[in-house]
C-alpha cells in the first residue's frame, strides 16, 4: 500500500503536475490525520467501556461490602441496646437502695454480658478503588463525598468501641469487688432483664424475676464478696457512664451509620446499575427486617417461602446470615419458641456454620429438646473449636 502511494508521488512528479501533487499530498495528510483521529477516538471509546464495566464491577462489590456492614452494624447495635437497657435498669435497682437491701443475683443478671462485640468492617473494596485510582471514574461528588464520611466515621467508631471496652474492663473489675459472679449457670443471654421502660427501643421488657432461670439461680446460696457500700457506688458510677455511651451507640451513631451505608448502596444503584437491575442481571439490596413480615401477618412459614424465593422482585428483606437470626432471637424474645426454631433450622440449611448451630443448638434448649441440642453444639463446635460458649453448655447438659 505504501509502494502503492509512493508510485502515484513519483509519476506526479515526473509529469510536472506539482499542483495535482500537491493536493495530493494534502490529501494523503488529511487522510492519515483522520486515521490517526479515528484510531485515539476507537481507544478512547475502548477505555471508557472498560472503565464503565470497571465501575460497575465495584459498585457491585461496594454494595455487596456495605451490605454485610448493614447486617453487621444492626447485629452490634442490637447488642448495644441490649447492654443499654440492662444498664438503665441496674441504675435504677440501686438508685434507692443500699446494699443492705440489694440482691447479689439480681446484681449478677444486671451487669452480666454488657457490652457489644468489636467492629469489622468490610473495608476491601472501598481500599482498591482508592489504590487503583478507580474511584476517580465514581463522577458523582455526592457518592465520592459520602464514601469518603463513612470510612471516616467508621474509624471513628472503632475508637469509641476501644474506649467502651476500657470502661467494660474497669466497671467490670469494680464490680467484682463486690459482686460474686460465681453462679454455676449463666443467665438466658436471650432475655432483657428491664425494670424501667427504655427510651424509643423497640424491645419487649421483660420481668426477668419471674423466669425459671431466676428462681433457679436464686437456689444457689451466694452473697456478696463485700457488702461495701462504697465500693459498690464506685461501680455503680462507672456503669452509669457506660450507659451513657451505650444509649449513643444504640440511638444515634450505629442508626446514622446504617443510613449512611444505605445511602451510598441506593446512589450505586441507582447512578451504575439501574439497567442491570431493570433487566434482572443483579438483585437489588435487601434492607427491610424479617420481623416486619410478621408483624404485618404473615406465617413464618409464608415467611420461610418468601426467604426461600427465587423471584428477585418479590424480596425486598435482609436475608443475610445475621439477619435471619436477629429474626430468631426476637421471636424467642416473645416466646414464639417453636416459629423460631424453624428459623434457626432454615439458617443453618442457608448459611452452613458454627454460629447458626450455636444458635439453633441454644434454640432447641429453649423447646427442651436435649438431645438434638447437644447434636447442634457439637457441630457448632466441629466447625469452630474456639467457641467456648459451646464448650460451657455441652459440660453442662451432658
Amino acid at each position: 500500500m505504501i509502494r502503492f502511494y509512493r508510485k502515484i508521488r513519483q509519476q506526479l512528479l515526473s509529469d510536472n503536475k506539482f499542483r495535482k501533487y500537491l493536493f495530493y499530498a494534502i490529501g494523503e495528510i488529511f487522510l492519515v490525520v483522520i486515521g490517526i483521529l479515528l484510531a485515539l477516538q476507537i481507544n478512547t471509546w475502548n477505555d471508557k467501556r472498560i472503565k464503565n464495566n470497571e465501575v460497575k464491577s465495584y459498585a457491585q462489590k461496594l454494595i455487596l461490602d456495605l451490605g454485610q456492614d448493614v447486617s453487621d452494624v444492626k447485629w452490634i447495635r442490637w447488642q448495644a441496646e441490649v447492654a443499654y437497657l440492662r444498664l438503665d435498669s441496674l441504675v435504677n435497682y440501686t438508685r434507692h437502695l443500699s446494699i443492705d437491701d440489694c440482691k447479689n443475683l439480681d446484681l449478677y443478671i444486671l451487669t452480666y454480658n454488657a457490652r457489644y462485640r468489636p467492629y469489622s468492617w468490610n473495608r476491601a473494596s472501598h481500599e482498591e478503588i482508592k489504590s487503583t485510582g478507580i474511584l476517580n471514574y465514581f463522577n458523582n461528588d455526592s457518592l465520592v463525598n459520602l464514601l469518603v464520611k463513612y470510612e471516616a466515621f467508621t474509624k471513628h467508631m472503632e475508637v469509641d468501641y476501644e474506649e467502651d471496652f476500657e470502661l467494660i474492663k474497669e466497671a467490670n473489675k469494680l464490680r467484682n469487688k463486690v459482686v460474686n459472679m460465681n453462679y454455676e449457670r449463666e443467665p438466658m443471654p436471650n432475655y432483657y432483664p428491664l425494670i424501667t421502660a427504655p427510651y424509643g427501643f423497640n424491645v419487649e421488657i421483660i420481668d426477668y424475676q419471674k423466669k425459671d432461670f431466676y428462681l433457679e439461680l436464686q437456689r444457689q446460696p451466694i452473697d456478696f464478696i463485700d457488702k461495701n457500700q462504697k465500693k459498690l457506688d464506685d461501680a455503680i458510677n462507672t456503669y452509669a457512664e457506660l450507659k451513657y455511651n451505650f444509649y449513643l451507640r444504640g440511638s444515634n451513631e450505629l442508626p446514622k451509620l446504617i443510613l449512611d451505608a444505605e445511602s451510598i448502596i441506593q446512589l450505586l444503584e441507582d447512578n451504575y446499575l439501574a439497567e442491570e437491575i431493570k433487566q434482572g442481571k443483579i438483585k437489588r439490596y435487601r434492607n427491610k427486617e424479617l420481623s416486619e413480615l410478621f408483624v404485618n401477618g404473615k406465617t413464618i412459614d409464608e415467611i420461610i417461602d418468601i426467604i426461600k424465593s427465587d423471584d428477585i422482585n418479590e424480596i425486598v428483606n435482609d436475608i443475610s446470615r445475621n439477619a435471619i437470626n436477629r429474626f430468631g432471637y426476637n421471636l424467642m424474645n416473645y416466646e414464639k419458641n417453636y416459629e423460631a426454631l424453624k428459623i434457626f433450622k432454615l439458617n443453618t440449611e442457608l448459611y452452613y456454620g458454627w454460629f447458626t448451630y450455636d444458635s439453633y443448638g441454644e434454640c432447641l434448649l429453649k423447646v427442651g429438646d436435649t438431645v438434638n441440642a447437644i447434636k447442634a453444639y457439637n457441630k457448632s463446635l466441629e466447625l469452630n473449636p474456639d467457641n467456648t460458649t459451646a464448650k460451657n453448655i455441652l459440660a453442662k447438659i451432658k
